[in-house]
C-alpha cells in the first residue's frame, strides 16, 4: 500500500556500519540493535528503531524531511504491526493494523483538522466489506454524520451504495456488481421524495 511504502525501512549502503553500536549488521548480514537512518544525501532522520535478527521490533518512528514525525509503528511480532500516520501539524492522517506488511482489519482516516473522514476494512491487503465516508467531524465534539456507504469485495465495489444528506435522509441509492454499476441509480430530494431514477 502507499501508506506502508512511505514508512517501510529503506537502507542506504553508506548508512550501514559494522562493529558499531548503531546501524549494526552482524556476520550473518542481519541487522541488529538500534538503527537511525537519514534521508539520502541529508542529515535529516528518516526513521529510527530496533532490529533483532533482521526483523523490526518495538517502536519505529518516522519523520518528514523537515523533522516532524510522520508515523509511529508498533511491531508486536513478525507478522503484526500497528500504525499511526501524522500530518505535519501533528494530527492523525490514518491509524490501523498491518499483517505481513499489508493493511488488515479496520482503518480510520482523518483530515488535518482532527476530523474523521473515512473508515475502511481490509483482509490481508485487500479492501473488503463496508467503507463509510463521513461528513468531516470531530467525534469528541459532535455526532458523526455519514455521507456515503459503499461495499467492497476483493478490492472492488460490490453491493449497495448509499449517499446521505447531513440530515441523515437518503440522497442516492445504487448497486454495484464486481466493480460495475448494476441497475438504476435513484436520487432523492432532501425531503426524502424520489427526484429521478436512471
Amino acid at each position: 500500500s502507499i501508506l506502508f511504502a512511505l514508512i517501510i525501512p529503506v537502507f542506504s549502503i553508506s548508512q550501514i556500519t559494522r562493529g558499531t553500536s548503531i546501524n549494526f549488521i552482524d556476520d550473518e548480514d542481519k541487522k541488529q540493535g538500534k538503527w537511525v537512518v537519514n534521508f539520502e544525501n541529508s542529515q535529516a532522520i528518516r526513521y529510527s528503531g530496533q532490529f533483532l535478527d533482521d526483523k523490526p521490533i518495538g517502536t519505529f518512528l518516522y519523520y518528514y524531511p523537515s523533522g516532524e514525525e510522520s508515523a509511529n509503528m508498533q511491531f508486536t511480532d513478525e507478522k503484526n504491526s500497528y500504525a499511526k500516520m501524522y500530518h505535519k501539524n501533528g494530527f492523525l492522517i490514518a491509524t490501523g493494523k498491518y499483517y505481513e506488511r499489508k493493511k488488515d482489519s479496520v482503518w480510520w482516516y482523518f483530515n488535518n483538522h482532527k476530523e474523521v473522514i473515512r473508515k475502511e476494512y481490509y483482509e490481508r491487503g485487500i479492501q473488503t466489506g463496508e467503507q463509510i465516508t463521513y461528513y468531516p467531524s470531530d467525534p469528541s465534539k459532535e455526532r458523526m454524520k455519514i455521507f456515503e456507504i459503499q461495499y467492497y469485495n476483493n478490492g472492488v465495489k460490490h453491493g449497495k451504495e448509499e449517499h446521505f444528506y447531513e440530515s441523515g435522509r437518503i440522497k442516492l441509492q445504487g448497486n454495484f456488481l464486481d466493480g460495475y454499476q448494476d441497475g438504476k441509480i435513484k436520487y432523492f430530494f432532501p425531503s426524502g421524495n424520489l427526484e429521478i431514477e436512471g
